[in-house]
């Protein structure tokens, strides 16, 4: 089933907003088929919906990817229904059977597409572990989709997943959560990332995340996502689905963007060097951590040479600590920005947090 999505953007005027989505949601058609081409190769299979009444507008889906796996299946009995799980990742809205919360940054890919690297944080609280001999066993199920502003499905990561805690995991699991790292590969544009997570014993959750995803090779210079972890969060049990790869961070991200004051933030990112010239110059990394009034009380700032990039290489990875233990509380921006004497204007990321 596909849902519309809507972005409101550049205007306080919410009321038509919610007026559009009502108007817009209060008539459709829900319209199925059966493909006659059955290959499983994971190729884009295109759609068209046209109405004869002249003077009428259609929103419907331009198409989908057909899954790969290089087999054919046959076509589902017509009262088969979609298993509970995979509703839970199709809701529009979050279905909160297992509390979570998702963040999701993007760094520059192979080709033009870019690489999502996400975090799942979750409530495992919720999950009906069994005893079992020395250990506390569960299963996982866990699935992620992209639908882009076009309507067009992207398909993610599916896989199960089997947990075996010792005791001492275990403890640790129930008292900070457990935390799913992954990734996905998407070509610019913007996007919902759904994500559905299921246990053995049948209850479900999900939440939805906006996201961007940038031409990385569109500009001079351009930064990716800001990745943000901490020394309380280091200590969560980290979970990494088998589809992600080595990852280049120094550490694994955190969802969460609330800290105490005794903690320590670490913010890690690169920045690309699209520069089309081999003439040496440098790159100025500076992050800060500011107050609500826009002072900066850290900054750490990191000049990069371009003659430390090897062939082909135009990234420059970066890393700052912020500790707060001095910190009253309240909200901070961590900005971070990069300007190379070489390259055009100068680009910037924000990350709010909130010190408790």
């Amino acid at each position: 089933m596909l849902f519309n999505t809507y972005t409101v953007l550049n205007t306080n005027d919410f009321l038509s907003a919610f007026d559009r989505i009502v108007r817009e949601n209060s008539t459709y058609y829900l319209l199925g088929y059966h493909p006659t081409n059955d290959k499983r190769d994971g190729k884009l299979r295109k759609l068209r919906v046209r109405v004869t009444r002249p003077g009428l507008t259609v929103h419907a889906r331009k198409g989908y990817v057909a899954p790969n796996t290089g087999a054919p299946v046959s076509a589902p009995a017509a009262d088969t229904a979609l298993s509970p799980f995979l509703e839970t990742l199709g809701s529009p809205l979050p279905v909160s059977g297992i509390p979570m919360r998702v963040f999701a940054a993007t760094f520059k890919g192979p080709m033009n597409l870019a690489t999502v690297r996400f975090a799942i944080e979750l409530d495992a609280s919720r999950f009906d572990f069994v005893h079992r001999d020395t250990a506390w066993v569960e299963s996982l199920e866990v699935a992620t989709a992209a639908i882009a502003a076009d309507g067009m499905l992207r398909p993610g990561d599916h896989q199960k997943v089997g947990l075996t805690l010792m005791q001492s995991t275990y403890d640790a699991v129930i008292a900070r959560g457990l935390r799913v790292l992954g990734q996905t590969d998407l070509l610019p544009g913007r996007y919902q990332l759904r994500v559905a997570v299921g246990t053995g014993s049948g209850k479900t959750g999900s939440t939805v995340y906006d996201l961007e995803v940038p031409d990385y090779a569109k500009a001079s210079l351009t930064m990716s996502g800001l990745a943000l972890s901490s020394l309380e969060s280091s200590k969560t049990p980290t979970l990494t689905l088998k589809t992600a790869s080595p990852s280049s961070l120094p550490g694994s991200p955190a969802a969460a963007r609330t800290f105490a004051q005794n903690d320590q933030v670490t913010v890690f990112g690169e920045v690309y060097d699209n520069a089309r010239s081999d003439a040496a110059h440098t790159v100025t990394i500076t992050t800060s951590l500011r107050n609500a009034a826009g002072v900066a009380l850290r900054t750490t700032v990191d000049e990069r040479s371009s003659l430390e990039l090897g062939d082909g290489a135009r990234a420059y990875r970066f890393i700052a600590g912020m500790p707060l233990d001095d910190l009253t509380p309240g909200a901070y921006l961590i900005h971070v920005e990069a300007r190379s004497e070489f390259a055009g204007p100068a680009v910037s990321r924000d990350i709010q947090i909130v010190v408790r």
